[in-house]
């Protein structure tokens, strides 16, 4: 698990990986806005009206997330891996992340295959690939889950066993556990406010 997260999270730590990312997900954002924005009328198909719904409340779901290892991160100098992350969801506050994680992940996925549907229904091959597509739509999110849920019983179990590990994995400890849940609430009020006021 962590020795993945070098391979996969690595480039995204670094400051041009974090420009990258951040600059990706406003001009996709925007690029977004800008298209309803263009039309005439707000008359969507289902499937656009479903993409444009679970495009607008991704960054509510992501900014908890993102905003809670990057305050992390850069505030108090804390490293997130894998374990950490995962014995914030599975025993530290189950009945809080747990849920907005593997939410936040239907969400992202059932918005991106809309997007990739839209985008690739024009193309001449769609329709002969389509039958082998939508399984494995369905069959990826479902492993990732399958795979969330297997690490998560794995660190709670091994936290439940051996107090020390618990204690290396925790996060945040009395006023700085409050300060982070303050500032993650701000962030996330501050980001439904501009999308409400849009």
């Amino acid at each position: 698990m962590e020795a993945a997260s070098g391979t996969l999270l690595a480039p995204w730590q670094t400051d041009p990986g974090l420009f990258v990312l951040y600059t990706s997900f406003l001009v996709h954002g925007l690029l977004g806005l800008y298209g309803l924005h263009r039309r005439r009328h707000l008359r969507l198909p289902a499937s656009e009206a479903w993409q444009l719904g679970l495009g607008l409340t991704i960054p509510l779901l992501l900014i908890m997330h993102a905003g809670g290892i990057r305050i992390g991160t850069s505030f108090y100098g804390r490293e997130f891996g894998y374990g950490r992350v995962l014995y914030a969801y599975w025993v530290a506050e189950p009945e809080f992340w747990l849920a907005w994680q593997l939410l936040l992940l239907l969400i992202l996925w059932i918005h991106g295959c809309l997007g990739l549907r839209a985008w690739l229904r024009s193309k001449p091959w769609y329709r002969r690939v389509s039958p082998v597509l939508s399984p494995l739509a369905t069959l990826v999110p479902v492993l990732a889950i399958l795979g969330v849920i297997n690490a998560g019983l794995n660190v709670r179990e091994a936290a439940l066993r051996d107090p020390a590990y618990a204690a290396s994995l925790a996060i945040w400890t009395g006023e700085t556990a409050c300060k982070i849940k303050r500032r993650r609430a701000g962030s996330s009020m501050a980001c439904s406010s501009s999308i409400s006021a849009w």
